[in-house]
């Protein structure tokens, strides 16, 4: 008798969590990009390219992103990113992609409620194809570009951004 009430209780208690399990919220597997203000998106996109995670950085873009380059009269949105970044996330995939950013950028509220702009950014990329002890990285160097950064409340509070605002041609190599 005691071991089928035994039985009873743990069968109890299993099904009990399996109860629990499906009634608490879920979270996508790509984190969002949490944090105490809009600077943390750095980190995020740090995280991506360290990552070479092509959602993980997707979930970092709004839905309405947009690259616009104002000396050449260029621009593109989501979809033309994700094919970019996607792109070379796969050709590096046996070695690694960094990015970091200067410490000397200034953000500023936004013309529209939480948003905030980060002027003056500059961005370093490391491109290593082979992997460590193999050949030399590539490095390659974005300059003086705005980046705006909004909070989105929907599901949970996050930061997405919004718009890359180039100011000059294409990235140079070192």
């Amino acid at each position: 008798m005691q071991r089928s009430t035994g039985r009873l209780i743990g069968f109890c208690l299993l099904a009990l969590i399996e109860v629990l399990m499906l009634t608490l919220p879920t979270t996508n597997s790509i984190a969002e990009c949490h944090g105490q203000g809009p600077e943390i998106i750095l980190d995020c996109l740090s995280a991506a390219y360290d990552n070479l995670n092509i959602e993980e950085y997707e979930s970092l873009l709004a839905e309405d992103f947009r690259v616009e380059y104002s000396d050449m009269d260029t621009s593109w949105g989501l979809e033309g990113e994700l094919k970019a970044v996607r792109s070379s996330f796969e050709n590096f995939r046996a070695g690694s992609i960094s990015i970091s950013f200067n410490d000397d950028f200034t953000i500023t509220e936004g013309s529209s409620p939480d948003t905030w702009e980060f002027t003056n950014l500059a961005a370093t990329l490391e491109f290593d194809k082979d992997g460590p002890g193999e050949e030399q990285p590539v490095i390659g160097q974005v300059q003086n570009f705005t980046m705006i950064v909004m909070k989105v409340a929907d599901p949970h509070p996050h930061y997405v951004i919004y718009r890359m605002l180039m100011k000059s041609g294409p990235m140079k190599s070192e």
